[in-house]
């Protein structure tokens, strides 16, 4: 610890609403006090003109959450600010933009936006096409529909962390889907789900994997229904295709 006056000073600040209305909040600053000639100006708290050590700093962040304890009643410091129901009621008292009576207005919500440039219809058709070529597998309004086929894909290989992610549209109750990562015929990752896994419209399904732990999740609609699961084939070290 430097050797110097060390005073700690709290202030509490009030502040009035706008409006006229009669409400207040209160906060306040802590602020650390010495002697020591090296401190004038602007300091950093942690940086390029800092002031503290590390074991001032620390003192300095224990007696800010001490204080700030006893002065929000928050012995904890884990009361939220606002609850999630407050700003919802919040919001739903803005009021909309008003229309125009004369000019015709197209509201954006719900649109979506997409950067162009001259050719990249033709090149994204051409995409699409790699795909509808492989029997049992169709486009039809901008989704891949599979009818009892299989498809492999090959991609970059990984060989450490990874994530599958895609959304899954199921077919009737008898309807069923196989995933495999694999390594050559090593089959890392193996999955079967069924009509019952998912929900009636669209389900997202992840998989996250960990080729050094040799360890993958897999959640379906933020549901994890393998937690850290054993690979198959704990001996592949690379992933490259589905």
């Amino acid at each position: 610890m430097k050797n110097s006056l060390k005073i700690v000073v709290f202030f509490a600040l009030f502040v009035l609403c706008i409006n006229g209305i009669a409400q207040s909040s209160s906060t306040f600053e802590l602020r650390y006090f010495t002697s020591d000639t090296k401190a004038n100006g602007e300091t950093d708290f942690k940086g390029e003109t800092e002031w503290f050590d590390t074991e001032e700093r620390v003192l300095f962040l224990n007696e800010y959450a001490d204080f700030a304890s006893r002065f929000f009643d928050n012995s904890g410091l884990d009361k939220k600010i606002v609850t999630d129901q407050e700003i919802s009621h919040l919001l739903g008292e803005v009021k909309p933009q008003p229309g125009t009576n004369i000019r015709k207005t197209v509201w954006l919500s719900g649109w979506k936006t997409y950067g162009y440039k001259e050719g990249q219809d033709i090149q994204k058709e051409k995409e699409l096409e790699r795909w509808s070529k492989t029997p049992g597998a169709q486009i039809e309004n901008g989704k891949l529909k599979l009818n009892n086929t299989t498809i492999k894909r090959e991609f970059d290989p990984l060989t450490w962390r990874f994530k599958l992610k895609f959304n899954v549209i199921s077919g009737d109750d008898k309807s069923q889907l196989i995933l495999q990562l694999k390594e050559n015929d090593k089959t890392v990752v193996s999955l079967t789900l069924n009509n019952k896994d998912f929900k009636k419209d669209a389900s997202n399904l992840i998989i996250e994997g960990d080729m050094t732990q040799k360890r993958f999740n897999c959640f379906i609609d933020d549901k994890l229904i393998r937690n850290f699961t054993l690979m198959d084939d704990t001996s592949a070290v690379i992933l490259h295709s589905a």
